[in-house]
């Protein structure tokens, strides 16, 4: 067959054959839907007169109104439609469209019309004493050609979203996080007192033992003059066993504050 239209009056006015009789009766079935549809309409016409893509397409608003995440829900409906498409809906019907296929309804006639053979035999040369129309596949065919279309739009719609998705993750990895800088503690008393003071606090478990004690105040204290406090080590050397009472100069002056941290512990 082919998408040429069949002249539907010579149909009826020629000797039968056996494939004219089905062409007929699936031709008289049609007319019984009251749709002004025949052999000769395409199947995207025929669905669109079961009002199927407006069912569709509600169903599209519904689905996406609810989800909390639609480029998720739009990829597990494609899978869903997906495995529709292949194992409930006529396939042949999804292929079809898929592919740009718009043909009449005429080119699936064995797969609407099936003949009923004398005795039920369908095996021999038995005689075909009449037809049928199987209604599900009917059907099948409306949701094969919706599904085709509408899977094509969601899965290109999806394409969309993946890639600004995709852009999103690029702008995010050029940007660099905006780091607030730390003010620099002015420390006004004598370096080697400074010292003592972080090396107590290490020594105390007030800061972890880890932390390295130079590096600390190199980093975190600036002397009046707004430059890094450094030879911390060089001073402290001068003061062997300060917990035995060797003390730096200006010890009294952050005594209080080592006897209030001591209580604390």
């Amino acid at each position: 067959m082919n998408n040429e239209k069949i002249d539907i009056s010579k149909l009826y006015n020629d000797n039968k054959t056996k494939h004219n009789d089905s062409l007929i009766f699936l031709n008289d079935y049609l007319k019984t839907l009251n749709k002004g549809i025949d052999i000769n309409t395409d199947i995207m016409t025929f669905a669109k007169k079961f009002e199927y893509e407006k069912k569709f397409e509600d169903t599209y608003i519904q689905k996406k109104s609810i989800a909390p995440h639609w480029e998720i829900a739009l990829e597990n409906w494609i899978e869903e439609l997906e495995n529709l498409s292949n194992y409930s809906i006529a396939p042949f019907i999804y292929n079809d469209i898929s592919s740009g296929e718009n043909k009449p309804l005429y080119n699936y006639l064995n797969f609407i019309v099936k003949p009923v053979y004398e005795n039920n035999d369908f095996l021999s040369e038995s005689k075909i004493i009449s037809y049928q129309i199987i209604d599900e596949i009917v059907y099948s065919i409306v949701e094969g050609v919706i599904c085709a279309k509408y899977l094509k739009k969601l899965t290109i719609e999806l394409n969309e979203l993946h890639k600004k998705e995709e852009i999103i993750i690029e702008v995010a990895k050029d940007i660099t996080p905006l780091k607030k800088e730390i003010e620099p503690i002015v420390w006004t008393g004598d370096n080697v007192l400074l010292g003592y003071l972080i090396q107590w606090l290490k020594d105390e478990g007030f800061i972890k033992k880890k932390s390295a004690r130079d590096t600390l105040i190199k980093n975190h204290f600036v002397d009046e003059k707004g430059k890094p406090i450094e030879n911390i080590k060089q001073g402290l050397s001068n003061i062997k066993k300060y917990n035995e009472g060797s003390l730096p100069k200006d010890f009294e002056k952050i005594e209080p504050l080592l006897k209030t941290l001591k209580d604390l512990l």
